[in-house]
């Protein structure tokens, strides 16, 4: 068998080398939907996602950037988390959440329950798994490849999205094995500044000093159709 690719052969090749550029990738603040670990959604933030809307906004004006910018998605929790930060802002619908589809706004014990199939094949295969009615990880890289173009040409530009969009633009800045695309940690309340020269690239993790729930669910071992509900949410985060 081959070896798996690289996100790298999926990257647009540019005739010479961008700017050296960079960038801020955040999550939104914690939403009421992660706190009761529900999937997708349209929530308003929890009052500690209010909290990191404050705390972005202090940590960037405290860089002193020139001419920053802000991308956001048109969801209301991106919205929010960029409401104190003063430089302009334009709202990006193809940086939104991955589309769950059927499965939107329920928690993962609720699909284990309901579609217990559909809950184990999409853990068999989570980056070709296209929820019914929504997205997969491959649909989310194919349209996020653009943008990334855009964002490469940009000089301290803020963006402010969702866990698997960030995890699909940092696999195809990093050239990460596709593989593991689905499982690269993005935590909540956390910057990570990429900054890029050339063919030289550097991610720095600035954690923001607000709690958040943990919403990383780790791949199981069971992946079987035929396995049991508790086995089936062994990995599932801990939420009210």
């Amino acid at each position: 068998m081959a070896p798996c690719p690289t996100l790298a052969s999926w990257a647009h090749v540019e005739a010479s080398p961008p700017p050296a550029t960079t960038l801020y990738l955040t999550r939104h603040g914690e939403s009421l939907n992660n706190l009761y670990g529900r999937i997708g959604g349209d929530a308003a933030l929890s009052p500690r996602g209010e909290q990191y809307s404050r705390a972005l906004a202090s940590f960037i004006h405290s860089l002193d950037l020139e001419k920053p910018e802000v991308w956001v998605t048109p969801y209301t929790r991106t919205l929010a988390t960029s409401q104190h930060l003063t430089c302009r802002r334009t709202v990006m619908p193809g940086l939104g959440e991955i589309r769950a589809g059927q499965h939107d706004g329920l928690t993962y014990e609720q699909i284990a329950e309901k579609f217990p199939t559909e809950f184990a094949l999409r853990d068999a295969d989570k980056l070709a798994y296209r929820y019914p009615g929504g997205e997969s990880y491959l649909d989310v890289v194919e349209r996020v490849q653009p943008l990334l173009k855009e964002m490469r040409r940009r000089h301290n530009l803020v963006v402010i999205s969702h866990q698997a969009t960030l995890r699909c633009l940092l696999s195809l800045l990093l050239g990460t094995k596709m593989e593991d695309l689905p499982y690269v940690k993005i935590p909540l309340h956390t910057v990570l500044q990429v900054d890029m020269a050339g063919d030289e690239l550097t991610v720095t993790e600035h954690r923001l000093p607000v709690d958040c729930v943990d919403t990383h669910r780790a791949r199981p071992d069971n992946c079987e159709t035929g396995r049991g509900r508790e086995e089936a949410c062994v990995t599932v985060p801990a939420h009210l």
